[in-house]
């Protein structure tokens, strides 16, 4: 070697020199900062003769909004959602799509981010049962609608406005029309009958109903008129309108103002009834009889029992003065050992009234 100069990798005059080199990880061409010397003409894979990675780890060396290697993360826009319903309204903010705070949402959508919803009734309340409905126009204030509609929200129905049209006159508030036709009228139907004799009374076979206010001459309410050929009414018992026959106390129609028959002992007219020989009406001469029957008779009943007409008894007393009794007097003696055999002297008794210690025999030894 002429020059004797070698370089690096003992080449004659060669060009390769010592450098310093950096470690390149992820192999994207750019190193960190760890170095190292190298001959240029023998430098070992992963290095490289600059420091200028971001992240040797990354080799694209993007990060995204969170600091992830080729990750997806952004920022963005982001509005706040009141009312969870993943809708936005107007406040918005800008933040990185990975780590985005509870209530805040990728839309600016909601038409009222205080109604979840976003139904609105009638009446504009959220959620509101309200809805638009036929009313019909209630003139008299009945309740009851006439024929006149028109359609309301439920929540604002003006006054005088009713959900029905059944009012039979708008302009009658207790829809009540009488007879006449009359709203709240008193006239009323009423049962009237032919008054042919101008009594006041009409003839029940002539029933006929009548407004009270429209009623026939001739025709009256009192339909009791039993004969409405007869003013009067009165017809005497032969049924002569005003006749002057009469029906006497012997039930005999005639036009004798007199009685045509006798009174009974119970002052019945044309009655059957008399007197028995105890002077009782219509009675059985039991109320005077005697013992014997006889009404009036003299018979009695003696104290032995016997009816007859003589004022003697027929009969005696006995030993106890019972009439017609048949006690008597006999003797009696003490039976003392009560074995029903007496002893000693004998007593004269009256057998009624023997006492208990003493027997009709003296048959006793001891």
């Amino acid at each position: 070697c002429y020059s004797n100069y070698h370089d690096c990798m003992g080449v004659c005059d060669g060009s390769d020199e010592i450098i310093t080199y950096y470690q390149d990880n992820d192999l994207d061409g750019l190193g960190n900062d760890i170095s190292g010397e190298f001959c240029s003409g023998a430098v070992t894979e992963g290095w490289v003769d600059n420091s200028d990675d971001e992240d040797d780890n990354c080799y694209s060396n993007y990060h995204d909004c969170t600091g992830i290697c080729d990750g997806d993360a952004i920022f963005q826009t982001y509005w706040y959602d009141v009312d969870g319903d993943g809708l936005g309204g107007e406040t918005s903010n800008n933040f990185c799509s990975a780590g985005v705070s509870g209530g805040w949402v990728i839309n600016n959508n909601d038409e009222d981010d205080n109604c979840y919803s976003n139904y609105h009734d009638c009446a504009g309340v959220c959620d509101g049962d309200a809805f638009i409905q036929t009313y019909w126009n209630d003139s008299d204030g009945d309740g009851l609608g006439s024929e006149v509609s028109d359609d309301f929200c439920t929540a604002d129905v003006p006054l005088g406005w009713v959900l029905n049209h059944e009012d039979e006159d708008d302009a009658c508030y207790s829809n009540y029309h009488d007879c006449a036709g009359v709203c709240n009228g008193f006239a009323q139907v009423n049962t009237y009958c032919d008054d042919a004799d101008a009594d006041g009374l009409g003839n029940p076979t002539t029933e006929t109903e009548y407004c009270d206010t429209i009623v026939e001459s001739g025709w009256v309410e009192d339909c009791s008129d039993e004969d409405d050929d007869c003013y009067s009414n009165y017809h005497d018992c032969e049924g002569i309108c005003d006749g002057n026959a009469l029906l006497d106390n012997c039930d005999i129609c005639d036009s004798d103002p007199f009685n045509d028959c006798l009174q009974d002992c119970a002052d019945i007219w044309g009655g059957i009834l008399v007197d028995d020989e105890c002077g009782v009406c219509d009675g059985d001469n039991s109320s005077c009889a005697d013992c014997a029957g006889t009404p009036n008779g003299d018979a009695t009943v003696d104290n032995c029992g016997t009816c007859y007409s003589e004022s003697s008894n027929d009969c005696e007393q006995d030993c106890a003065g019972v009439w017609g009794g048949d006690a008597e007097v006999s003797d009696f003696y003490y039976d003392l050992d009560g074995d029903g055999l007496g002893a000693g002297n004998a007593e004269f008794l009256c057998d009624a009234y023997v006492p208990s210690i003493m027997v009709a025999n003296n048959d006793d030894s001891d």
